[in-house]
């Protein structure tokens, strides 16, 4: 562990904040789901998609954005995105 996953999201974070991105979303396999979660993205859904024979299970994570020093984390009162 380098922390190279680590700074090219907070980069990715950063730059979506510059374009005035209110906030992200990703479809993550379940091996980067604990990755996104550490780093403050929450689960909104989960499914299993095919890939030609395979099924692969995933989860759809969001992140609200706050302009910078204000904070990573969504206001606990801020609604879930629509399905």
């Amino acid at each position: 562990r380098r922390g190279i996953g680590a700074r090219l999201l907070a980069a990715a974070e950063a730059r979506a904040r510059a374009l005035g991105a209110a906030e992200m979303r990703a479809s993550a396999s379940l091996a980067s789901e604990p990755f996104f979660a550490r780093h403050g993205w929450e689960v909104v859904a989960r499914e299993e998609i095919a890939r030609g024979d395979v099924w692969l299970k995933r989860a759809q994570m969001r992140k609200a954005l706050r302009p910078e020093g204000q904070g990573d984390r969504p206001d606990p009162g801020d609604a879930p995105p629509p399905p």
